[in-house]
């Protein structure tokens, strides 16, 4: 199984509940950077990839990654299948970690474990096995399943959600679960950034855990604080979460 494995993150600035989210400041740090020296942590990884869309709305995303040396590239806005094909065809990456550009809380420990299973098993698909908080965990996936599906549908659900033709059919690939760590099992705090709530939530953990010169904060230690202090994890908990939530 060849075994090339990027973080590609699906990223645009052009969010329809918070536009420009994905450079929005927490501890005076873009949302995106958070994300990416999260993702460098993960010994599993070769690369990781910023996919956006080819539109003149989201150059300004292309200038920061190049000006951040990140690797990026550019692909159709709707057609997020398409554009994450064109990240690994790019790049040569074998394996991919589907990572959503709205989740600076990572569980970068989760996400090793997985890519490993996910290598170990040789399977088409990787995923958690039960809960875990919102923003937290991602899927894997091989590039030879993302051309698959790309040749046998063209319908906008598939083709707008990555993973969703996966959880369609799955009798027609080798799909891996592995369990949540157990500080992260069937917890229900809310880990994403879509609205202000999300915005106001985040600040506070920032503001309280992040040191410039460690940057990772320690997810484990956000869950003790939110579970000690639940009139702050209630800020965002009653936000409604989208259904196939693109970016």
């Amino acid at each position: 199984m060849s075994d090339n494995f990027a973080a590609i993150i699906q990223a645009r600035m052009g969010s329809t509940r918070s536009p420009g989210k994905i450079l929005a400041p927490f501890a005076g740090v873009p949302m995106l950077k958070h994300i990416i020296y999260r993702l460098q942590t993960i010994k599993t990884i070769d690369q990781i990839i910023l996919a956006i869309p080819d539109t003149p709305q989201n150059e300004l995303l292309y200038q920061w990654a190049k000006e951040n040396s990140v690797q990026v590239a550019k692909g159709p806005e709707d057609d997020v299948l398409l554009r994450f094909i064109v990240a690994a065809e790019l790049f040569g990456a074998d394996q991919i970690l589907r990572i959503c550009s709205d989740s600076p809380l990572i569980a970068t420990d989760f996400m090793d474990d997985l890519a490993t299973h996910h290598l170990e098993k040789k399977a088409d698909f990787s995923t958690i096995s039960g809960n875990a908080p919102i923003g937290t965990v991602f899927p894997a996936v091989s590039f030879k399943t993302l051309k698959y599906i790309a040749n046998q549908t063209n319908e906008n659900r598939y083709r707008e959600h990555v993973t969703t033709y996966m959880e369609d059919y799955p009798q027609d690939f080798t799909i891996a679960r592995l369990p949540a760590p157990q500080y992260l099992k069937n917890k229900s705090f809310r880990l994403t950034v879509d609205v202000k709530e999300d915005i106001e939530l985040m600040k506070i953990i920032y503001d309280r855990y992040f040191n410039a010169s460690d940057p990772v904060i320690d997810l484990q230690q956000v869950i003790s604080f939110l579970e000690n202090n639940p009139e702050i994890a209630q800020i965002n908990a009653h936000v409604k979460q989208n259904n196939w939530r693109q970016d």
